[in-house]
């Protein structure tokens, strides 16, 4: 499966507020199913990527 953004940079740093990296946006989707090619469209959200997530907020 492959997704792609439809729009660039859509990471979200929160150094100030939450002290999280996360990623989330429109996505175009490539895949197969069954042997057969099909694609969509959806939205999609990252986290846990960039460092572990702390408890001291």
């Amino acid at each position: 499966m492959l997704l792609t953004p439809t729009v660039r940079d859509q990471e979200l740093i929160t150094q100030e507020s939450t002290r999280a990296t996360y990623w989330e946006g429109s996505v175009n989707l490539e895949a197969k199913y069954q042997g057969k090619p099909v694609k969509g469209r959806g939205y999609a959200e990252l986290t846990g990527y960039a460092k572990p997530f702390s408890k001291g907020i």
